[in-house]
């Protein structure tokens, strides 16, 4: 049954109105979280408040590592991430993800990965934490000017700059050239199954073979889901394989081979 075209406004208008009080503190208590327990709409919500917590709070000038001077293992990144119920924080993996995520990294010897989408730098600082050569993709100027400066010195306090080359650049026209990687992490919130098929389209021929394309599967990014779903059902014709028994929201496509 199709949508009568007054009742798809009516319903763009209240999620606009709510979007907006979702920003005022005192209103959100009171009111939306409540909200949240019966809309259907609900990790839709939990996702706006989300940003909107780490947009305010996650901040690497504020990051608590004075203490630190070395990165020895997972634990030592704990700060990454928030602990409300939201768990976001500069990185905006699940901690599940991220440490599932760090161990593979882990596995192999000075893994190289692409990152596309960086935002603060959150994950781009595990990344290189757990010994990867990282190339961070951000299209966004005015992210890129605000969090790379202090992502950098947060890098540097742990010597890790090195590992890291933070690129302002567009991921559906970077030139790949003969770059290859051992992990491609699209972390950019597609905004539609055909944005992540362009994705997944011109990354796959620049993963290594035995490397992996990791997506992220959640409600809030319903085309990165619709292609998640296509994908695992042609992985044949990928030349792929579907990681099994990942935690979290992460799924990871393994490539076996050439197309």
């Amino acid at each position: 049954m199709s949508t009568h075209p007054l009742m798809s406004k009516t319903k763009n208008l209240i999620r606009s109105l709510i979007q907006k009080i979702i920003f005022q503190p005192n209103i959100r208590n009171n009111i939306v979280r409540r909200y949240l327990e019966v809309t259907e709409t609900r990790e839709w919500f939990i996702h706006q408040i989300a940003m909107n917590e780490t947009r305010q709070k996650a901040e690497f000038n504020q990051a608590p590592i004075k203490r630190l001077s070395k990165i020895q293992g997972f634990e030592d990144c704990y700060w990454l991430f928030s602990s409300n119920e939201l768990n976001l924080g500069l990185s905006q993996l699940r901690f599940d993800d991220a440490a599932y995520l760090y161990q593979q990294l882990l596995c192999r010897n000075h893994p190289r990965v692409a990152e596309i989408g960086r935002y603060k730098g959150g994950t781009t600082f595990l990344l290189a934490a757990a010994g990867a050569e990282v190339l961070s993709l951000e299209i966004d100027p005015a992210v890129q000017d605000r969090y790379v400066p202090p992502l950098i010195r947060t890098l540097d306090h742990f010597g890790l700059g090195d590992k890291v080359d933070a690129r302002l650049a567009d991921a559906y026209s970077y030139d790949l050239g003969s770059n290859s990687f051992d992990f491609v992490l699209v972390h950019c919130s597609p905004p539609s199954y055909e944005h992540t098929r362009m994705l997944a389209e011109r990354w796959w021929q620049a993963i290594s073979v035995g490397g992996y394309l990791i997506l992220h599967a959640t409600p809030y990014l319903p085309g990165e889901l619709k292609f998640i779903e296509e994908m695992s059902n042609s992985v044949e014709a990928w030349n792929a394989v579907i990681e099994p028994n990942t935690p979290g929201e992460n799924v990871y496509f393994k490539k076996i081979g050439k197309l």
